[in-house]
C-alpha cells in the first residue's frame, strides 16, 4: 500500500479533514514529488 495514505490508525476518523491531514503526512514523509497527481476521491 505504498501509494495510499492511511491516517485513521494515528488520528481516528476525521471526515472532511482526512484529505488535508493525509497531504501533510505525505509531505512530512517525503512521499510527494514534483508533478505527482493526487487523487482525493473517497
Amino acid at each position: 500500500m505504498e501509494r495510499v495514505m492511511l491516517t485513521v490508525e494515528k488520528y481516528g476518523n476525521m471526515s472532511a479533514t482526512a484529505v488535508p491531514v493525509a497531504l501533510v503526512e505525505a509531505l512530512s514523509e517525503d512521499r510527494l514529488e514534483t508533478n505527482n497527481w493526487i487523487d482525493a476521491r473517497i
